[in-house]
């Protein structure tokens, strides 16, 4: 699975759209081990900003998902 990022965040953030084609976070670099993702809701959020599920974890830990 390789995220087509959003525009918007691709514009934001350039480089991004290179990291995600090499299965690398978009936040933190390291790799992406996609079997981690829990549920549809963090698989759509990868795909969205390329955020692995320790970022997402970090990033939205005050947000219920």
């Amino acid at each position: 699975m390789t995220p087509t990022l959003n525009p918007l965040f691709r514009a934001m953030n350039p480089g991004t759209q290179d990291l995600a084609d090499n299965r690398k976070c978009t936040n933190c670099k390291r790799d992406v081990d996609h079997s981690r993702f829990e549920n549809d809701k963090e698989r759509k959020e990868y795909e969205i900003s390329g955020f692995c599920k320790d970022c997402q974890d970090e990033i939205f830990a005050d947000v219920s998902m």
